[in-house]
């Protein structure tokens, strides 16, 4: 019967949008062709628009008779513009129709959302409830609550408030900070975020710290902070817990371990300009598991390098995770600063298609298997983690290489040398390949040069014989190194060019059975 809830009034509320259009007929679209992506569904006894954002204020799916009098259900899709037609279709909980609401709604941005509001009648009949949504005639999502006629159990505890997204904003940027990396004459090496999770107590990205010799943290009121040491890290998990000295913190509240789901909606700050942060929106579109480097999430949106290390909050303002622009590999950072070296230092394996940093969105670690620590706790030196290998040796010498990649062999072509097939992922069929240098000297240079494979870990797997090297300033050379990988373990590793006791050059390879 339709009137068991009552009756279904539907409203209509465009997300970030002053004014609904009324119309009198919807768009189409092509059969088979999914056009609108649900975003999120969220239910409650009460809700508002906020900022331009309809909130539910008290999020849940369970509702009591005679306590709850109405239930809400919002929907929120990613779709094309124009004029749809949305259904609401209700089903009691024997699965049958009860009643169908429609509305006609005009989008004029890609976000868009829809409000279902549902009186509860005394004689309803308990159990699970939902209400399928439609737009233009595509199913676009199903929402389930489930009423209950007993009063509230004291065990709900306190209801969680979603807050607008100005809110989170103001909530992030009172407790994330910068964080730069300086090498042994205070240069400049990497510049990234980080965020308090406790007083005096900061979560940044290992590769925020890495190789550095000192640390310097630039507060939320533009102060200036020195590193004391370094609470507890993980290199191949990509995070590290810092220890500064701050008089006024403004923690960010941790959310509940495995509370977020795919498809949750989801904030972090970028930093398009310096000490210029934006928020961005977006929801978490994946959850990958890498054997060598943990659980990551997938984001639906991208950061400017210096926003990694920022937090990753749901709607409540709470944070889910932490943001890394680059996390596929431990001690990549270092790459960068062969980007704004001479010719085609950069590492032309990295370049293909199965290169790991071709991918869209942003990742995020969870921060579930992140235990803090207390401020009063023995801090590492960053010596220390230089000294055991943790670190990735910062890169010199590089200006003087043209070219270096890693290929399956390299063929002649006229007076010059060509690398062939290059890429970041081999087999164990593929045998022997080759690491392929060519040197442009901007100086004169002599030592011994040899090849160091590490893993991800940092610690030494295997090295070549050193060979004797001299070039002079202006002369033009080749260097290749064969490497043989049929008998190494499947993993990634990464490739160093030693001169003497100096990397000059860098990349990574991944190996696979």
């Amino acid at each position: 019967m339709l009137t068991m809830l009552g009756a279904l009034e539907c409203l209509t509320i465009g997300f970030l949008e002053s004014d609904a259009l009324a119309a009198q007929q919807a768009g189409g679209v092509q059969a088979g062709e999914p056009k609108f992506r649900l975003v999120r569904s969220v239910s409650g006894s009460k809700g508002s628009l906020q900022g331009g954002q309809y909130v539910i204020e008290d999020p849940r799916d369970s509702f009591y008779i005679p306590a709850d009098t109405k239930i809400t259900v919002y929907f929120e899709w990613e779709g094309p513009l124009g004029l749809h037609h949305v259904e609401g279709i209700r089903k009691n909980p024997d699965g049958k129709v009860v009643s169908l609401s429609d509305v006609d709604y005009q989008s004029k941005q890609k976000r868009f959302g829809i409000y279902f509001s549902v009186p509860i009648l005394e004689n309803v009949p308990t159990g699970l409830w939902s209400i399928e949504a439609r737009v233009d005639g595509e199913l676009a999502g199903t929402h389930a609550f489930q009423i209950l006629a007993s009063p509230r159990p004291a065990s709900a505890g306190p209801v969680r408030v979603l807050l607008a997204p100005g809110e989170i904003y103001k909530r992030a940027m009172g407790a994330t900070v910068n964080v730069e990396a300086l090498g042994p004459d205070r240069e400049a090496l990497a510049r990234g975020s980080g965020f308090f999770v406790a007083d005096n107590i900061i979560l940044t990205g290992f590769e925020n710290i890495d190789s550095a010799t000192n640390l310097q943290v630039t507060l939320t009121d533009g102060g200036r902070a020195e590193v004391e040491g370094v609470l507890m890290a993980s290199r191949t998990d990509d995070w590290a817990l810092l220890k500064v000295q701050a008089p006024k913190t403004t923690p960010l509240t941790i959310a509940p371990a495995k509370s977020w789901q795919v498809g949750d909606r989801c904030f972090a700050l970028d930093e398009p300009q310096d000490n210029n942060r934006t928020i961005a929106d977006g929801n978490i579109t994946g959850e990958r598991n890498f054997p060598e480097i943990g659980e990551r999430l997938d984001l639906s949106f991208g950061l400017q390098p210096p926003a990694s290390g920022s937090p990753l909050l749901n709607e409540y303002g709470e944070a889910i995770g932490m943001v890394v622009v680059r996390s596929m590999l431990p001690g990549s950072k270092s790459l960068d600063l062969m980007r704004s070296g001479i010719g085609l230092a950069y590492p032309g394996n990295l370049y293909g298609a199965d290169s790991p940093f071709r991918f869209q969105g942003e990742l995020a670690i969870p921060l579930t298997d992140i235990q803090l620590k207390s401020a009063d706790s023995p801090t590492t030196p960053l010596s220390q983690l230089s000294s055991s290998g943790q670190f990735t040796p910062l890169l010199a010498g590089f200006e003087n290489i043209l070219r270096g990649t890693v290929a399956r062999r390299v063929i002649r072509k006229g007076s010059d040398w060509e690398p062939v097939d290059q890429k970041f992922q081999y087999s164990h069929a593929d045998g022997q390949i080759v690491v392929f240098i060519t040197w442009r000297m901007q100086n004169k240079v002599k030592g011994m040069a040899s090849l160091h494979l590490y893993g991800l870990s940092g610690l030494l797997v295997a090295t070549s014989r050193p060979s004797k090297f001299s070039l002079s300033k202006g002369q033009m050379s080749y260097m290749t190194y064969p490497l043989d990988v049929s008998k190494l373990p499947a993993g990634t590793y990464r490739v160093d060019l030693m001169m003497d006791a100096t990397p000059v050059w860098r990349t990574f390879i991944r190996v696979v059975d």
